[in-house]
This record gives C-alpha cells, sequence and structure tokens, in this order.
C-alpha cells in the first residue's frame, strides 16, 4: 500500500488486511484485496494507492538502544533523520518514537519504520503513519526543495506485529505476551552451541547478573493437538537464558 503526500510513503499492507486483537480497528478506510480493487483512492486529498510488496528481510541493530541509522553515506539521508526527529518532536507525534531508518543511495529510496509506545504491541496505525509520513514529506520539501524531495522514494511503516524486540532493554515492555526467541544453549554460547527457537513468555529479568527467566507460552505452536491449552507439564517448563545467548527476539501472534 502507498501514501502519497509530496514524497512517496508506503503503509505495510498488514495494517489495513485484517484486524488482529489488541491492535484496535481502523475505522477511517477499509482495504480489501480483489481483483476488481481500483489502483487508487483518494482519501481526504491524498492519493492512496495498492502496492504488493515483499518484505524486507534485512534485520535492525538489535542490540542498539534508540533507533537504528543508516544514511548510507548520503546527505539527504542524513537530513531525513534531522527531519524525522524534527518531526517527531512536536506534541502531537508524542506517542511516536523512530524505530529505523534506512537509507539506499542506489536506489534513492528512504525506509522509515515508527514506534507506537501507547499500543501494547508497538503497532502505530494508519492515521498514525499518514500524519507522520504527510508532515515528514512537507518538511523534506521545506529542507531539500519539491523537486529533490520528490525524487526520494519513501516508505513509512509501522514496526509490525511480529515486531522485532531489542535486546535486553524492550524484553520488560512486552512482558506477557508471547515472543519467538531464538537462543542457543550449551557449549558456553559459542560457535558450537546448539540453537533452539521456541515461542516463549517472559517470567523475569535481572539486569544485575544479565539473565532471563522464560516458560513455555500458551499458543497452538506449543499445544498438543487438539487441545486448547498447554498441558501441566509443558505449563511448568523453564528456560533461565542469559541475555548472551539470546540470538533474536520477536513478538509471535496466534493466527
Amino acid at each position: 500500500m502507498r501514501i502519497i503526500c509530496s514524497t512517496v510513503a508506503h503503509v505495510r499492507k498488514s495494517l489495513a488486511s485484517e484486524e488482529v486483537d489488541g491492535f484496535g480497528e481502523y475505522e477511517p478506510i477499509a482495504f480489501e484485496d480483489s481483483e476488481d480493487f481500483g489502483d487508487s483512492l483518494e482519501l481526504d486529498g491524498l492519493a492512496l494507492e495498492l502496492e504488493e510488496e515483499a518484505e524486507d528481510d534485512a534485520l535492525p541493530d538489535l542490540a542498539a538502544i534508540g533507533p537504528t541509522i543508516d544514511t548510507d553515506g548520503t546527505e539527504w539521508g542524513a537530513v531525513a533523520v534531522e527531519v524525522a526527529q524534527g518531526v517527531l518532536g512536536v506534541p502531537e507525534m508524542a506517542s511516536l518514537e523512530l524505530f529505523l531508518l534506512r537509507a539506499q543511495a542506489r536506489r534513492k529510496a528512504l525506509e522509515i519504520r515508527i514506534d507506537q509506545m501507547e499500543d501494547r504491541y508497538g503497532s502505530a496505525s494508519l492515521e498514525d503513519i499518514q500524519a507522520f509520513s504527510c508532515a515528514f514529506a512537507d518538511a523534506m520539501e521545506a529542507r531539500l526543495g519539491e523537486q529533490r524531495a520528490g525524487e526520494i522514494e519513501t516508505e513509512v511503516s509501522s514496526v509490525g506485529a511480529e515486531r522485532p524486540v531489542r535486546l535486553p532493554g524492550e524484553l520488560e515492555r512486552f512482558q506477557g505476551l508471547p515472543m519467538r526467541v531464538v537462543f542457543t544453549k550449551g557449549a558456553d554460547g559459542g560457535a558450537s552451541a546448539a540453537v533452539s527457537d521456541k515461542v516463549l513468555q517472559l517470567l523475569s529479568v535481572d539486569h544485575a547478573i544479565g539473565s532471563s527467566e522464560w516458560a513455555l507460552a500458551d499458543v497452538r505452536a506449543n499445544r498438543a493437538q487438539g487441545r486448547a491449552k498447554l498441558s501441566s507439564r509443558a505449563s511448568k517448563e523453564r528456560w533461565t537464558l542469559p541475555f548472551s545467548a539470546l540470538q533474536r527476539v520477536n513478538l509471535h501472534l496466534d493466527m
């Protein structure tokens, strides 16, 4: 999906494709997959175009503190960082934070992901993305001029429902939610250590010793076939994992 203000701003199609418990409803406009669905819509003067896109497999630096920034050595990328931070600094955007800003010099493209701090999952709404996109586009035009700003293809999206979790800083933020955890075990976490991938729920974090305790999350992936909940035995399993053993953590949607 693409929202066009002055520069081009994409919005992940998943934001409006279906309602997920805990994410709220996107009432202003409903998008449907249909061969008869038009190529564009008009909403409050904004042109909306549908576009199927493959997800970018590249991951931000999940151990970083604060947003992941990559200007790819471009002057306009550095300007975009300043502009994005300025846009998010106004009171109306107080609940939004910059999660990632990545420039691609070859494609003259800019990817921006924003984090809604007041949402349980950190998922920005369509309205959040529209507001940021238009303010960002106007500010980029003011800094670079309409022609130069218009040459930059800018994709703005929410961090996503199955968002990456920064380690260890965001663990407690999402405590109580199921998370897909990729971790090493044995061999002191070295190259020969086995890698495990499980859907877990965080029980506690001990920052003093750099460790976390986990239990199996009560989700379909962990239940015996035909069971509506975890078995008693499975619910008692525990994993004590040092931060150094955590390779990757994402929120998990029980679909």
